[in-house]
């Protein structure tokens, strides 16, 4: 039987989440349940019991869960929340470097979301070779996050044509 969104939802009453201190696998229990929200992009329930959980994860903990949870709040427009999950992440990480350029250019700092975007693709660029040799499955994420880098750039673009008066440049490169 599959799993749908609401056996999720039910399985996240916060009596499971009150002694993750105490017993590690109702933490890993947890974050399964965080893991199956965000693959379903339930967003709200994600930083429902991220919200109930989090006083009480070890920073270990929290700066492993944060990638995902700079993912919900991005997609909640909830851009303080975002910042914080983001600057817990390892900032030796693409994807750190990813949100970073994605706050950045929200915050209108485009110069420093295109140092992101740039920082990010030299440490893809890294593994990248490496992950393709041994299998296309393994470096899929890779190539999607080389997509969505090439996305930021082009937005990065359209708001510097637009911030620069270039009105009649941003409408042709909005269409090329």
């Amino acid at each position: 039987r599959k799993l749908s969104a609401d056996d999720v939802a039910a399985s996240t009453s916060s009596s499971k989440t009150n002694d993750l201190k105490s017993n590690r696998s109702s933490l890993d229990n947890v974050l399964g349940m965080m893991r199956c929200l965000d693959v379903l992009m339930q967003w709200q329930k994600l930083q429902a019991i991220a919200d109930d959980v989090w006083p009480r994860l070890d920073p270990s903990t929290r700066q492993h869960v944060a990638p995902t949870l700079a993912l919900a709040t991005w997609g909640l427009g909830k851009w303080e929340q975002m910042r914080r999950f983001t600057d817990l992440m390892d900032s030796s990480t693409a994807k750190a470097s990813f949100y970073k350029a994605v706050i950045a250019i929200h915050d209108g700092r485009l110069e420093a979301a295109r140092g992101h975007v740039n920082r990010s693709r030299m440490l893809i660029a890294d593994g990248l070779t490496p992950l393709l040799a041994e299998s296309y499955n393994r470096a899929y994420p890779s190539m999607v996050m080389v997509q969505n880098l090439a996305e930021l750039d082009e937005i990065i673009t359209l708001r510097k044509l637009v911030a620069d008066g270039k009105n009649l440049e941003a409408e042709d490169y909005r269409y090329h």
